[in-house]
């Protein structure tokens, strides 16, 4: 991961130079209320799609980490939602009408909290309010929310997806948030809850598989966007701990070898998820499979590439060269075809 090979060496203004022409018309405003890492994770995001910006609303203060050095090339403004222009909500309710495949180029989208999604104040001030898209769930986060709909502001999303997503209002707004430290937001929030609150139901029957090792952060990410897009599971080379234990049997720890024969066994194809292959939106997708996805830094290793059937490319217009991991393997997810 890092920049494009053909902008290594150049300045960070003549990097937001070369990007200028490939942005979009479309922004992308986050209410900064507590989000946090997510904030940066939306900027890595907006840069791979070359939006028309970022606005912050309410703090300028973010984890740039997650950024990754994107918020160099970005044009990041903090203030208020533009005045004059359509602003379109985006939220992980699936009470609200799904995403759309085809939606407003020239609009202000709102991304929220995550779980608490939009405050009132700002939901009232939104000329349309969606949820997830079809096949996703409301454990669906803010940064895999920004992903799909940047997806689908450039046009590569396929089809309506998979439906019979029973409708799990979110929690009301929680006016004492702002004033409970970060430990104790951590702790309502922990990935158990969202596995108890939207139990996994199957709806791609595509195993996701990190064989090269991971942060437990990022395996944790790739578990709870699987489980937000339905798919069958996740394997890990490593144990990541007691994060694992409320997937129960939809999270298996198993060494690549093991991966393979059991493919094998069950005729699923494998298929890598890598730069260099067939772009992913052109690729024809098997009904079963096993998505394997390499480290966040490295990749994946010529052993596994070689094992794999197919290799799958995300395309991206911003200025470095992938996507967060767990990111990729949603918008992967995305576009499996339901079972």
């Amino acid at each position: 991961m890092g920049r494009r090979a053909e902008l290594r060496g150049w300045s960070d203004a003549e990097v937001r130079a070369w990007m200028a022409p490939r942005r979009a018309a479309w922004r992308i405003a986050v209410e900064n209320n507590g989000i946090d890492g997510g904030v940066g994770a939306i900027v890595r995001a907006h840069n791979a799609f070359a939006g028309g910006g970022v606005v912050l609303l309410g703090r300028a203060k973010y984890n740039k980490r997650a950024a990754v050095g994107t918020h160099q090339h970005e044009p990041i403004v903090v203030g208020d939602v533009p005045a004059g222009g359509r602003v379109v909500g985006v939220e992980a309710d699936p009470a609200l009408p799904p995403l759309p495949a085809t939606l407003p180029a020239d609009a202000t989208y709102v991304l929220g909290h995550d779980a608490l999604g939009l405050s009132p104040a700002l939901a009232a001030r939104c000329d349309a309010r969606y949820g997830p898209p079809p096949g996703w769930s409301g454990a669906t986060s803010p940064s895999m929310l920004a992903h799909l709909l940047m997806w689908r502001l450039r046009g590569l999303a396929v089809g309506a997806g998979p439906r019979g997503i029973a409708a799990s209002p979110g929690p009301a707004w929680q006016e004492d948030w702002p004033a409970l430290t970060r430990a104790e937001q951590r702790a309502r929030l922990g990935f158990a809850w969202w596995v108890g609150r939207f139990a996994w139901a199957v709806r791609r029957d595509w195993w996701v598989c990190l064989p090269d090792g991971q942060t437990p952060l990022n395996a944790v990410a790739a578990a709870r966007n699987a489980l937000a897009a339905g798919a069958a599971g996740l394997v890990t080379r490593e144990d990541p701990g007691r994060e694992r234990a409320p997937l129960g049997d939809h999270w298996r720890v198993r060494d690549f070898a093991a991966v393979r024969a059991w493919a094998r066994e069950e005729g699923r194809p494998l298929l890598a998820l890598e730069q260099d292959g067939t772009p992913l939106a052109g690729a024809v997708l098997p009904a079963r499979a096993v998505l394997v996805a390499g480290h966040e830094v490295r990749g994946l290793s010529p052993t596994h590439l070689r094992a794999c059937e197919e290799r799958l490319t995300l395309p991206q217009w911003g200025s470095v060269n992938s996507l967060n991991v767990a990111s990729a393997i949603g918008l992967a997810l995305d576009l499996a075809p339901s079972s």
